[in-house]
């Protein structure tokens, strides 16, 4: 359909967004406010980290031990057999084990850091225009937090923006109960304590903007 039409990709979704636009543009004419409040928050917010217990952290350290004795018998097989940098792929185990050890190493630091500060600051960004309202975060929320900021806040409509900094996931309680990859500690810094706390600010914020 681009080559057809004679369209890039950003100009088709520029013309359809237009297009939805034009279309409804009519029926609501009559309510849109040329002039409508416009009003943003800055703040920066403290979120308890996650807390990681030396069980956690002793297991993911014999885990990143484990990768990285693996990752050492790779390279060794490799500069002794400089062939095999010819197959395909050749490269898939030795960059696997060495990333995953030190993913599993990145729960020390975390451990360390929780000692000297239980919490974390994070950069909060509330913007209303009109009736709405866009509110950012860090991370990569699990879906139940960005729920329920939409579903309490002030606005007609909330568009909670994600990964506005170096932010990692953020899990809830069922997710860190039922683990996987986003919910276990070497995935984030911030746990379903963090989150909920993250949820009671970001509606807060929202209401100042709406007294």
């Amino acid at each position: 359909m681009l080559k057809l039409s004679g369209r890039t990709e950003r100009e088709e979704i520029s013309i359809r967004i237009a297009d939805g636009i034009e279309k409804i543009l009519p029926f609501i004419k009559r309510e849109i406010s040329f002039a409508p409040i416009f009003s943003y928050i800055y703040k920066k917010v403290p979120l308890s980290r996650r807390k990681i217990t030396e069980e956690e952290l002793n297991f993911y350290l014999k885990e990143a031990e484990k990768h990285y004795k693996e990752y050492e018998r790779l390279k060794k097989e490799l500069e002794e057999n400089p062939e095999k940098r010819r197959e395909k792929r050749w490269y898939v185990p030795i960059t696997y084990n060495y990333r995953r050890a030190q993913w599993f190493m990145s729960v020390k630091d975390k451990f360390e850091r929780q000692k000297i500060n239980p919490k974390i600051e994070i950069v909060l960004h509330i913007l209303r225009l009109g009736d709405i309202v866009f509110v950012t975060n860090p991370f990569e929320l699990y879906l139940d937090y960005g729920i329920q900021i939409k579903a309490r806040s002030k606005a007609i409509q909330t568009f909670v923006v994600q990964l506005t900094g170096p932010g990692t996931y953020l899990p809830t309680a069922r997710s860190v109960k039922g683990g996987g990859y986003g919910s276990v500690s070497p995935s984030n810094i911030v746990g379903p304590e963090g989150g909920r706390e993250l949820v009671e600010e970001t509606l807060k914020l929202i209401e100042e903007l709406f007294k």
